[in-house]
């Protein structure tokens, strides 16, 4: 098995837990598979699900977008082109659009 096999198979893994646990934890609302996770310290629990389920997720177009540029590197020089074009622009759009979320809605003020 060549090393480039090899990492498209960890990507699509990587791929495959991360859109699993966005998945569970910004839509089934499973919040206890986050670590150090308490009710008290995070009263908006949606807000944190839902945060945490977008970033995971785009996590797991990054891994898609790697596996695929790795898969393209074994292409002829325009489809290898193509398709690492695309993988940089999904991981850019993901990443702008998670900064965007983040910053429209600031954390709340927490008193002590």
């Amino acid at each position: 098995m060549s090393g480039q096999l090899i990492g498209i198979v960890g990507f699509l893994i990587g791929a495959a837990l991360l859109g699993g646990l966005a998945y569970l934890i910004g839509v089934r609302k499973m919040l206890f598979l986050m670590n150090n996770y308490t009710p008290e310290k995070y009263p908006d629990a949606d807000g944190l699900g839902r945060w945490m389920g977008v970033s995971l997720g785009i996590g797991a177009l990054g891994m898609l977008a790697s596996a695929a540029m790795l898969w393209a590197s074994t292409l002829d020089d325009a489809g290898s082109a193509l398709v690492m074009l695309a993988g940089v622009a999904v991981m850019t759009i993901g990443v702008l659009w998670g900064l965007i979320r983040f910053h429209q809605r600031p954390a709340p003020k927490h008193r002590r």
